[in-house]
C-alpha cells in the first residue's frame, strides 16, 4: 500500500485498467481477515472517492469504486492503521 490504478476515458484507445463511470473491482487475497481491521481508501489526487469494501470469505476482500473522471487513483489499504505491503491485486 499504496497501489496506483490508472483509469482512462472511454475514448482513449490505450485502456490500461478501467473506464470512467464503470465500476472498478479490486480483489485482495489475504492470509486471514479474522481479527483484522482492514480499511481501504481510494484517492484521486487529494480527493477521497466513495468506495465499498466487502469481505467475501476469510481470505478474500473486494474493493469497489466507480471512477468519475480519468486519472491515477491511489488505493491505500491498511490493517489497524498500518499500511499493508506485499499484496497481490487481481
Amino acid at each position: 500500500s499504496p497501489y496506483l490504478i490508472q483509469v482512462k476515458d472511454s475514448n482513449d484507445k490505450h485502456l490500461l485498467s478501467g473506464l470512467t463511470n464503470t465500476p472498478c473491482v479490486i480483489q485482495i487475497h489475504t492470509k486471514s481477515t479474522s481479527n483484522s481491521q482492514i480499511r481501504a481508501v481510494v484517492l484521486l489526487d487529494t480527493v477521497q472517492i466513495p468506495s465499498t469494501m466487502t469481505i467475501i470469505n476469510d481470505n478474500l476482500i473486494r474493493i469497489n469504486f466507480t471512477p468519475k473522471e480519468p486519472g491515477f487513483y491511489l488505493v491505500n489499504i491498511s490493517n489497524r492503521d498500518k499500511p499493508i505491503t506485499g499484496i497481490n491485486i487481481i
